[in-house]
């Protein structure tokens, strides 16, 4: 045998000092011996190292065993077919048995037939540590045999016949049965716009084929909820079809080949099952195109494209549909997306869609309800969201049954209760009053209302916002702006279309800061019943090249699927400045041609309103307020007295939250508060509220009070009243927050603005600017709350 080398010199004599030293031999204990007692071997690597020194200690015996007698010798399994010369077998009992196992198999299989065969001892000293058997004759076996080893090799066989029936089994668990569909497209409702789709898909499942083009694979999209796999098996139940589900993380295998060979099997698979409609659940959960750059991810979208395409030419013939299900196709492999026939999105169901879909979920039981009361008050809310709906008023009827028999239930004791509760329900589950289910009514979905988050606003889809026109004060002459220009579309749409005026508007609305820009986009899609995409302008911008582009598509095409659908870009100072002529506003530049073109180009922008607020409507590019884009520019300005007052108002659910004490006058308040801006009046009540919490925390009667009271609700001389010493302690310290020198700037900037348009297109800037607040009276006689005079 070749003496093998060592990349450490002075490892085999470390070795052989260490073996002389120590009578029991261990490779772990040896290797760690050696790593801390000399300096050369501390940086090494332990895994590496071990290796080295194994094969150090396997070369210092098989030389001491060359030169040893034959009678210290510890025979090692051999096979009976004899053996070969130069083959080297070293065991130790302290290695692990199966490793000792492996090295057994390994040199039996490369030992060759020889004349002669000796055994050799390891060493003199350290008998039944170690052994070597060099088998130079190949028609003897060994004299000795470990019995327990006999008995591991007979068990060899039944081992190799248990791994191919594992084998056997685990291809089994690879067969997809398909699934019991009892599910039609009688049973859905709100697909009248799917309706030209969906007898394609029938088409090409019945006929492959007849009707062109051939669809064999399609992308199904849509929120969380809206319906997606409930429409893949409507499709299998209406053409009595067999439907197969894979999730798409059960491709993933986790050795290299075994994704690709999974794909495989299951298409061979579908074909075999026709008619068949196999569905790709999640699909975008392992092919993301943001990572598959990786090489498994890759692999794996590759081959499903590819299996996609093969789908037209190796089984043109087979009646078989492959459905991917997604609710994100944008963040979809690009490649995969495309490999797809067809696109359907699932849109959110319109207020006739809801009413349809509740008659369906509540047909057992049957539930008397106005259906279309009940359908107008959830805007946003797809199929899914219905569907939690009618099961949390379900629970909430359930609940009131057993809060009924609770109540009747007699006992001091919990135990006594209980079991009191037990025996009544048992009678009454046998009577023919509770035989059936407690039927929700109108106040058990009305409450159920309150419990339920629709996925668009957990998903950051669209959804329709919950701030109305009562929730803003003042600013009656935008208000009827918004209503000409969105409202009345969307609620005469047959008249606009006769006219020809059904084209979608765009609006501007500036000013000030903190005068309701923000608000007034939300209530004019609240007051529609439509959906609300609010986009912040810095949002959009990206450091790389084409990113800001793409966001722009992308949140028009969003808007688009959930039509109609307000977009609502908030900061828009930043995302459309002036383009110049400098090579520094490239990227500015194509962000503003991208969003002219969504909004007046090629594309179409049907029942897709655009709203934009900023507070610097003078650095914003001339080209988006031309007709057609942003035509109509609304100035909404700091409020005057009535405006301010209708504030407080709003602010203060007309002085019942919090509750205002009868010695504030508000219309006085709105005169102690020139140039105040709606934010400003907003903050002024949260100030005066927390002045009246502070005084009742200091009062150690009215802490008292309220401690002891064992009820939730407060008597009259209890309750607790926003006073007007309060909102005085308040406007002391606050003050306007726009400058009477900045209002004077937006006047310029809106006889500016307003000089190059149509007169009345927008409300009107006030010729004087009243005067800053009134000094506030301090506290004397007349802030005695015995005096009921007004503030």
């Amino acid at each position: 045998m070749k003496q093998p080398y060592f990349q450490e010199r002075s490892l085999l004599p470390r070795v052989e000092k260490y073996m002389s030293e120590h009578d029991h031999v261990d490779i772990e204990k040896m290797t760690d011996y050696l790593m801390t007692t000399y300096r050369e071997f501390h940086r090494k690597s332990r895994s590496s190292f071990v290796q080295s020194v194994e094969k150090a200690y396997m070369w210092y015996n098989y030389c001491h065993a060359a030169e040893g007698d034959d009678s210290d010798i510890i025979e090692d399994v051999a096979d009976s077919d004899g053996g070969g010369p130069d083959i080297l077998e070293i065991s130790d009992p302290q290695m692990p048995q199966k490793k000792r196992e492996l090295n057994t198999i390994i040199s039996n299989m490369y030992k060759s037939p020889s004349s002669t065969g000796r055994p050799v001892s390891a060493s003199n000293n350290r008998k039944n540590e170690s052994f070597c058997f060099i088998d130079t004759k190949g028609n003897n076996s060994p004299k000795d045999f470990n019995s327990s080893q006999k008995r591991k090799l007979k068990k060899r066989k039944p081992d190799i016949e248990e791994e191919i029936e594992e084998l056997i089994t685990k291809k089994k668990k690879r067969q997809l049965q398909p699934e019991e569909v009892k599910i039609s497209y009688a049973q859905m409702a709100g697909i009248e716009s799917l309706e030209d789709k969906i007898r394609d898909l029938m088409a090409n499942l019945l006929r492959p084929g007849v009707l062109q083009p051939l669809l064999k694979s399609v992308l199904v999209t849509g929120p969380s909820g809206s319906g997606k796999t409930t429409f893949t098996q409507a499709l299998a139940g209406t053409t009595k079809s067999a439907l197969l589900r894979v999730t798409a993380t059960e491709l993933v295998g986790g050795v290299s080949g075994e994704s690709e060979e999974r794909i495989r099997e299951i298409f061979e698979q579908v074909s075999s099952w026709s008619p068949c409609v196999l569905l790709i659940e999640k699909i975008d959960g392992i092919f993301p195109k943001d990572t598959t750059t990786k090489s498994l991810e890759k692999r794996i979208a590759s081959q499903l494209s590819a299996s996609l395409t093969n789908l037209k030419s190796k089984y043109k013939e087979k009646r078989v549909i492959v459905v991917g299900e997604t609710s994100w196709p944008e963040n979809l492999d690009w490649d995969l997306r495309s490999s797809f026939d067809e696109e359907i999105f699932m849109a959110i169901p319109s207020e006739q869609a809801r009413s349809q879909i509740l008659q369906l979920l509540c047909e057992e039981p049957k539930v008397d309800i106005d259906y279309k009361e009940v359908a107008y008050r959830t805007p946003g809310y797809v199929a899914g969201d219905l569907k939690k709906l009618m099961e949390k008023a379900q629970s909430l009827a359930s609940k009131r049954k057993k809060e009924l028999l609770f109540s009747s239930s007699e006992g001091t004791s919990t135990i006594e209760r209980l079991n009191s509760f037990m025996s009544e329900f048992m009678k009454l589950c046998d009577s023919d009053q509770f035989a059936t289910p407690e039927a929700p009514n109108m106040e058990d979905f009305m409450e159920a209302l309150l419990h339920i988050t629709p996925a668009l606003k957990r998903e950051g889809f669209p959804s329709v916002p919950d701030v109305t026109w009562k929730d803003i004060g003042g600013l009656e002459n935008v208000k009827k702006e918004l209503r000409e220009k969105i409202l009345e579309p969307i609620q005469y749409a047959k008249l606009h279309e006769e006219y020809g005026a059904n084209r979608p508007n765009g609006i501007l609305m500036w000013g000030p800061p903190g005068c309701g820009k923000t608000l007034l986009a939300k209530a004019v899609a609240n007051e529609a019943g439509i959906n609300l995409l609010p986009v912040m302008g810095p949002e959009l911008l990206s450091m790389y090249q084409g990113e800001s582009e793409r966001a722009v598509r992308e949140v028009f095409r969003r808007a688009r699927n959930v039509a109609p659908c307000v977009i609502f870009f908030d900061e828009f100072d930043s995302l459309c400045p002036v383009r110049s002529k400098g090579v520094e506003s490239g990227s500015k530049t194509t962000i503003v041609n991208t969003l002219l073109t969504e909004m007046n180009g090629f594309s179409k922008r049907e029942d897709v309103y655009v709203i934009a607020a900023t507070n610097r409507p003078d650095i914003l590019d001339p080209a988006v307020t031309r007709p057609g884009r942003f035509d109509t520019l609304l100035y909404v300005d700091v409020p005057d007295d009535p405006g301010r007052v209708a504030i407080f108002r709003a602010c203060t659910k007309n002085g019942t939250c919090p509750c205002l004490a009868p010695d504030v006058n508000l219309e006085e308040v709105s005169q102690l508060c020139n140039n105040f801006s709606g934010a400003d009046c907003d903050h002024l009540v949260y100030l005066a509220s927390k002045e009246a919490i502070r005084e009742v925390i200091h009062s150690s009667e009215s802490v008292l009070q309220t401690v002891t009271s064992s009820t939730d609700t407060l008597s009259a001389s209890q309750q607790r009243f926003v006073a007007k010493k309060h909102m005085f302690a308040a406007l002391k310290k606050i003050k306007p927050s726009i400058s009477l020198e900045e209002q004077r700037r937006y006047k310029k900037l809106y006889k500016k603005i307003e000089g190059s348009r149509v007169q009345g297109a927008s409300p009107g800037f006030p010729e004087e600017l009243p005067p800053l607040a009134a000094n506030i009276p301090d506290q004397g006689d007349e802030m005695d709350t015995t005096d009921n005079a007004s503030l």
